[in-house]
């Protein structure tokens, strides 16, 4: 439905034409009414309108005002002029403003509907023509996108069918792609895309790429260069412009792809964008060398850190690990796994002296770097299994680690990593504490009676005997002995009240064959001696 709106300064008449006209049937719905051109013009710069109806005459701003504002703020609105002045020279006024149609006063309701029948047959074509053209762009867009990823990643720009002897292309109005006199490749992403909560890497996933590839075109577009740049993604879903000809203006791609940079940072906040531009080709053959350098000049963010932006020619070339440094990290892991198992050292001091050698020398090889801390934390895991915990731990640190882009996201993830690690240790090893120590109550209340000491039972229990004095006291707030004892006199207590044997026959009953040491050790738990205490039970 065509949106349609009234402006006319006497009400009746304004009324009458909102309420009395059967605009559905034409295809208009009224969309909104004011009495002069000032009222109309605020509506219409924040809405969307079709069709403007205005009279001419009005105060504060008349409709031939009011129309060429709007034909300068939306040209594609068409405007009909309804008035009772039949001068020639408000006709010719409106026409120069781009006026629909010119309908006198008082206007029949079979003319009113032939203007606007005929005009709702314009809007329909124009809708159209619009659709076919954005049609067309989109697919002329997916076709150079399809042939710039072909071309960044060296394979064939053609149809593989075409490049059998004997096949032929089918003939094409325009080549897909201009032909140019150089080309430069520039890719941008995001940076750390891993480090975010799923819900944010789920929206920038579904609508991130296609804004920063929007966000890229307007800049261009702005500058008046839009049909001199090619924009895509390449396999790793990362955003790829392709210059045509920079020529003079490549000292200014820098700044270009700064300003896209930062619109990408305003448009997702939190988030930061790199890029790497690759040196000039002169062939469209050769642009795939132009993405290699490029993506290597990206790279480089994991040593600069987020937010960088590199041309191929300002980083340095990449290295392997020395011996040395890999004797470092292999140092480092031994700490790490004491730390985590005895609390000694300082983790983020660790971890410095971990990469302070690489960091150092700088421009290792990026991949070789991810893959040493990968396998630290593994190995880190195997010792802490070796030790016997059991680690409810979900391991995904290899795939978590290639998400994030610059090593000091890199060590961070480490970090937390160790520290979940340590965590869960002594979250399970307090657990096994605890059962230990139920096991041993439970051992205590079956065999009080006998000769039971601290060594039989950590002998009994599988664990060493210094150890499980630590552990008893830490669970239990007292120490083995103390408990033991107050287990027999609490069993003593419940004899001597029963009143049913002698003070010795109970003493040996609890497990003390020595009569003296029994009463000694009742009367220090009880305050008072056995015998006292069973007069008092009578």
């Amino acid at each position: 439905m065509n949106k349609l709106f009234i402006v006319e300064d006497e009400d009746i008449i304004r009324k009458g034409l909102v309420n009395n006209v059967q605009w559905e049937a034409w295809g208009f719905q009224v969309c909104g009414e004011a009495v002069n051109g000032k009222k109309a013009l605020e509506y219409i710069e924040k809405h969307d309108v079709d069709v403007v109806l205005t009279d001419v005459r009005m105060p504060v701003m008349d409709g031939l005002e009011l129309s060429r504002h709007v034909k300068r703020l939306k040209p594609e609105i068409k405007i009909v002029i309804l008035t009772g002045f039949s001068e020639f020279e408000y006709a010719r006024q409106s026409l120069e403003n781009g006026v629909f149609q010119y309908i006198l006063k008082p206007v029949k309701r079979d003319k009113l509907a032939e203007v606007f029948l005929r005009l709702r047959e314009v809007l329909e074509h124009a809708r159209l023509t619009r659709d076919l053209i954005q049609q067309a762009e989109e697919s002329r867009s997916l076709l150079q996108e399809k042939q710039l990823n072909h071309w960044i990643h060296g394979r064939s720009v053609l149809p593989r069918h075409a490049e059998e002897p004997g096949m032929e292309m089918p003939p094409m109005s325009e080549p897909p792609v201009p032909v140019a006199e150089s080309y430069v490749c520039a890719v941008l992403d995001v940076d750390n895309l891993g480090s975010r909560d799923m819900g944010f890497i789920n929206r920038f996933k579904q609508f991130g790429y296609a804004e920063m590839k929007k966000l890229a075109m307007d800049s261009f577009r702005q500058e008046g260069c839009k049909d001199s740049v090619l924009c895509g993604f390449d396999d790793y879903g990362r955003l790829v412009l392709l210059l045509l000809s920079p020529g003079s203006n490549d000292d200014r791609l820098p700044a270009r792809i700064t300003s896209i940079l930062e619109n990408c940072s305003s448009a997702w906040e939190g988030a930061s964008f790199s890029a790497g531009i690759g040196g000039a080709v002169k062939e469209a053959v050769s642009v795939s060398a132009s993405y290699e350098q490029a993506s290597g000049a990206l790279s480089y963010r994991f040593y600069s850190g987020p937010g960088s932006l590199h041309r191929h020619g300002d980083i340095p070339l990449l290295r392997t690990i020395t011996p040395q440094e890999f004797q470092k990290v292999k140092q480092a892991e031994k700490k790490l796994s004491t730390y985590i198992s005895l609390g000694e050292g300082d983790l983020g001091t660790i971890c410095t002296e971990m990469v302070a050698e690489i960091i150092e020398q700088g421009a290792a090889d990026y991949g070789s770097v991810r893959t040493v801390l990968s396998q630290t934390l593994y190995s880190v895991l195997g010792y802490m299994a070796e030790q016997g915990h059991d680690l409810d731990l979900q391991m995904n640190d290899e795939r978590s680690i290639s998400e994030l882009t610059d090593l000091t996201h890199i060590i961070g993830y480490v970090k937390r990593r160790l520290n979940e690690i340590k965590t869960e240790i002594e979250r399970s090893d307090r657990t096994a504490g605890r059962n230990l120590v139920l096991r041993a109550k439970k051992y205590v209340a079956e065999h009080y009676r006998n000769d039971l000491t601290l060594t039989a039972l950590a002998n009994h229990l599988f664990v060493n005997a210094s150890y499980f004095s630590w552990l008893f006291k830490q669970e239990t707030g007292v120490t083995f002995t103390t408990y033991l004892t107050h287990v027999r006199m609490d069993t003593a207590k419940n004899l001597l009240k029963k009143d049913e044997q002698k003070v010795y026959e109970v003493a040996q009953f609890v497990g003390y064959n020595d009569y003296r040491h029994f009463c000694k050790m009742f009367k220090k738990v009880v305050g008072i001696t056995p015998k006292d205490f069973k007069q008092r039970g009578k």
